[in-house]
């Protein structure tokens, strides 16, 4: 039995879950076992219909905090957060495993860099695919590159609980039902343009399992259509600061002419140039 620490401060691990007694088997022990003991786990049953209920609680452990509501996974979400009690609140889904060290490595960064908000980590997939994914580290590399594509793994973070508060009290609620199936790339995208830090860990820190039956396979053309609206709502964020901190529009259509030799650019074209624009001006 790996020994557990029962240090400060407490992390809020808060974990949905729909249907997911087989994997569960699995994915809790990983987090009873973890060798950083001060947390409690929010498991939000999301209107099962299998054996969920009595999976969770053939686990004795008074860190387990058990909460059944109707079907509504975005709802589900949101009502872990607001029952977090940590410092810290770690994102956890129910068919994932969570490799050791992880929530001790996450706290012990996020204690050492008070001016981060959300924290991600590497992570490496298993099932249907065995790759590995590294996220980019620093904070200027990180919110340029939401204008390609989601640099934070959401099955990775941490996040401070003190700014998911700053962020509920503005917006309602962390996660936007508008921005289903890409709900996470919608709040990083909102965070970076309110100011909020992020980084990422290079520690391979989870195991993310890859299956037809997973949200981002079964609805992939919803995640696509909703990713690429993101990616619209926030080039265009960024075009405004590029401009309002010195760069002259005219450069910018320039610049963007420039990209393509025949002039005749696509949306990524434009894309990948106010990347670069962007990251200039952050630097």
């Amino acid at each position: 039995m790996t020994e557990i620490l029962n240090v400060s401060p407490l992390v809020s691990i808060v974990m949905p879950a729909y249907n997911m007694a087989t994997f569960l088997l699995e994915c809790i022990p990983s987090i009873l076992e973890q060798d950083y003991g001060n947390f409690e786990l929010i498991i939000v049953d999301d209107g099962s219909t299998d054996q969920t209920a009595e999976v969770v609680h053939s686990f004795p452990d008074n860190r387990i905090v058990y909460v059944r509501r109707e079907h509504d996974y975005m709802a589900s979400m949101n009502a872990g957060v607001r029952l977090a009690k940590g410092k810290y609140i770690i994102r956890m889904d129910a068919d994932d495993l969570m490799l050791q060290g992880r929530i001790r490595k996450q706290v012990e960064y996020m204690e050492a860099h008070p001016e981060v908000d959300v924290c991600g980590s590497g992570m490496k997939n298993f099932g249907k695919d065995d790759s590995s994914l590294y996220g980019l580290t620093e904070h200027t590399s990180i919110i340029s590159s939401l204008l390609l594509y989601n640099t934070m793994a959401h099955p990775t973070i941490i996040m401070r609980k003190e700014s998911v508060e700053h962020y509920i009290a503005k917006h309602g609620v962390l996660y936007d039902k508008e921005y289903v199936y890409a709900e996470d790339y919608r709040l990083w995208t909102c965070m970076a343009m309110e100011g909020f830090r992020f980084d990422n860990i290079k520690d391979m820190l989870i195991k993310h399992r890859i299956s037809s039956q997973a949200v981002t396979s079964v609805y992939a053309e919803e995640s696509r259509h909703t990713a690429e609206k993101i990616k619209t709502e926030y080039l265009k964020y960024a075009i405004q600061e590029i401009c309002q901190k010195g760069e002259a529009f005219e450069q910018i259509i320039d610049d963007i002419m420039k990209l393509s030799s025949d002039s005749r650019l696509n949306l990524q074209d434009i894309r990948q140039l106010v990347y670069v624009l962007y990251k200039r001006i952050l630097l």
